[in-house]
């Protein structure tokens, strides 16, 4: 009986462990980046959402204002790219994969070039205006960036 109790006091334990952590890796670590001469605005952070979604799956193809939108995406092995795709797009790499598969076919649409680098993440953003990317809060941002969204 002394045995089931501690299995069950440890378990419990280990679940609330796992579930600190689960949250705490999520919680506010990543930030969707622009340009500052961009322009872009929203009142709420899930308009901002649902647009930059749009912009990363290629539904939309240009910011408000007309200015080209140029996503490009952490490197599908990072956690930045793990919390983008749950927290932000909603989908599992399953759905994604399925989706740009339907896309390439269709439209001819690809996905946003991966790249590995924050550091270039925030050049590239810097320089294009129409530019769109992920990452970490840590990274710093020049004065032609600003945050978009933070997730």
């Amino acid at each position: 009986m002394k045995s089931i109790v501690n299995y069950k006091i440890r378990f419990t334990v280990a679940l609330l462990i796992i579930f600190s952590f689960s949250t705490s890796v999520f919680s506010n670590e990543y930030v969707v980046i622009i340009n500052a001469d961009n322009g872009y605005s929203s009142d709420t952070d899930e308009q901002v959402k649902v647009e930059v979604r749009q912009f990363f799956l290629k539904e939309k193809t240009n910011w408000p204002g007309g200015i080209k939108a140029k996503p490009f995406g952490p490197s599908s092995d990072t956690p930045a790219y793990t919390a983008f795709l749950s927290q932000v797009l909603n989908m599992d790499s399953a759905k994604l994969a399925q989706h740009w598969l339907r896309q390439k076919q269709m439209t001819g649409k690809t996905p946003p070039r991966e790249i590995k680098s924050e550091r270039l993440l925030v050049k590239m953003v810097a320089k294009d205006k129409g530019a769109v990317a992920i990452v970490s809060t840590k990274s710093e941002l020049p004065e032609t960036v600003k945050a978009l969204l933070t997730f």
